[in-house]
């Protein structure tokens, strides 16, 4: 009985011996998923990848060119969102007519774009919506682009940047509520 225990103990000391640690972190394997998804199906993003934060901007429209650009400004912003899973799902929009199509359209629901507070000290953003309207954008090679009045993009986020900096309620004017630890589309 001693030998065999000792047999035993030896060998499962061994196996935990050989017991690695993951070599990359959580976000890191998220960060080269995105990434990948990115190459797939939105090539042409790929130079907008941005650093601070780790996701990837499109420009829609540049917004109204003679107004002020609001980066790196305290400033309230006015926006209309949709936040979309990587299949194309709908989590949460501020648009009636979406959540109607949807079947999630409720009477107690205030369908209005969302005005937030975005500044140097302080924002009531959510954390990815925030570093692409506070912070010059990087797209292409060497372009730099600042978000004004009128801008639309689409942000392509990882689940690091998605968390809202005050409590939000999201999943209720969508399809179903997205697991925080997921990529974002908005």
């Amino acid at each position: 009985i001693i030998k065999s225990f000792g047999i035993i103990t030896a060998t499962l000391l061994l196996m935990l011996s050989c017991i690695k640690e993951p070599a990359m972190s959580n976000k890191d394997i998220e960060q080269r998923s995105l990434r990948a998804w990115i190459e797939k199906y939105h090539p042409e993003l790929v130079d907008n990848y941005q650093e601070d934060g780790g996701y990837y901007v499109e420009i829609i429209n540049e917004g109204v060119a003679d107004s002020l650009p609001i980066s790196g400004k305290d400033v309230w912003v006015w926006y209309d969102f949709t936040g979309r899973d990587l299949d194309g799902n709908i989590h949460e929009t501020r648009n009636w007519e979406l959540a109607t199509q949807l079947g999630t359209f409720t009477k107690y629901t205030h369908y209005v774009p969302a005005y937030r507070f975005s500044g140097k000290e302080s924002t009531t953003m959510m954390e990815g919506t925030y570093l692409a309207t506070f912070n010059k954008l990087k797209i292409g090679d060497n372009t730099e682009f600042e978000v004004r009045y009128g801008t639309e993009m689409i942000l392509y986020l990882p689940s690091s940047v998605i968390k809202a900096t005050e409590s939000s309620t999201g999943g209720y004017e969508g399809q179903y509520e997205l697991d925080e630890s997921k990529p974002m589309i908005v």
